[in-house]
């Protein structure tokens, strides 16, 4: 991992408007490039706006004009963005998807492999875990319920990944950030990865609304920067490779600088 500014996004997404998403997205993503930024995440269902039972009213093709946008967009600023959409696949399917537009012009695609219960019957789970190269790293990503399955990010780990983004569409709830902490400072310091989290705020314009919440995890766990007000926001932080190569390079005998996916008995696992 090369030493860069990640961007982590919290913003209302409106299911009525996406022109109006898509337009704050473009600020967003030109407020973070002035910021320095080299890898900006908007929040899961960004550019659709959210919803389980209309998704298929909503969803989008990855080649329609706002997905093509977002790329060029990508390009235009030299800026890694990843963005949050309900995708109707060529099939008919609908996916919760994670689109990945890289400055080079190419685009890469997380599918949401495990759904909250509310999700199932109206979106399909996707069946693979990628990790992608990138010019800063290689990213993971685990989209909202994912991040509750811990095998889930050990895998990226050891596939390489040295960020995970975990973009979020988590209702509205007043205990966001005691829920997270319980669980997800585990998923980073277990697999030594940067883990950046992003969720929706505000509603949907179709009843939903959700809690926002935005924080960035280092490898040992501990929070590098936060925000859960209940206000649109740009998040942004420095992500270490030195801390990075520390806790995977150092010393095994020396337990805060031990890889514990290394250690793995994965036959005892079953």
């Amino acid at each position: 991992m090369t030493e860069c500014t990640l961007a982590l996004a919290q913003i209302e997404s409106s299911c009525l408007d996406q022109r109006g998403n898509l337009e704050k997205m473009i600020a967003y993503a030109r407020r973070a490039a002035e910021a320095g930024a080299a890898i900006l995440c908007f929040p899961e269902g960004a550019l659709t706006g959210y919803s389980t039972e209309r998704a298929r009213e909503f969803a989008l093709s990855l080649d329609s004009t706002p997905c093509l946008r977002i790329a060029a967009l990508a390009r235009e600023l030299g800026l890694l963005i990843a963005v949050g959409l309900l995708e109707r696949a060529p099939d008919g399917r609908v996916f919760i998807t994670q689109m990945l537009c890289r400055p080079d012009g190419i685009r890469r695609f997380y599918r949401k492999t495990h759904l909250g219960g509310k999700e199932a019957g109206w979106i399909s789970a996707g069946d693979r875990l990628p990790v992608f190269e990138t010019a800063q790293g290689v990213i993971g990503m685990a989209v909202c319920y994912d991040t509750h399955y811990p095998a889930l990010v050990e895998t990226l780990s050891l596939k390489g990944a040295e960020l995970v983004l975990a973009p979020f569409a988590s209702p509205e709830d007043s205990l966001r950030r005691e829920t997270w902490m319980k669980y997800l400072p585990a998923r980073a310091y277990d697999n030594r990865v940067y883990l950046g989290c992003c969720n929706l705020v505000g509603g949907n314009g179709i009843g939903g609304h959700f809690s926002g919440g935005t924080v960035l995890f280092d490898p040992d766990g501990e929070v590098v920067c936060e925000n859960f007000s209940q206000e649109e926001t740009l998040l942004t932080a420095r992500i270490s490779p030195a801390l990075l190569k520390a806790y995977r390079e150092g010393e095994p005998s020396v337990l805060p600088y031990r890889y514990f996916p290394a250690g793995r008995r994965t036959a005892l696992y079953q």
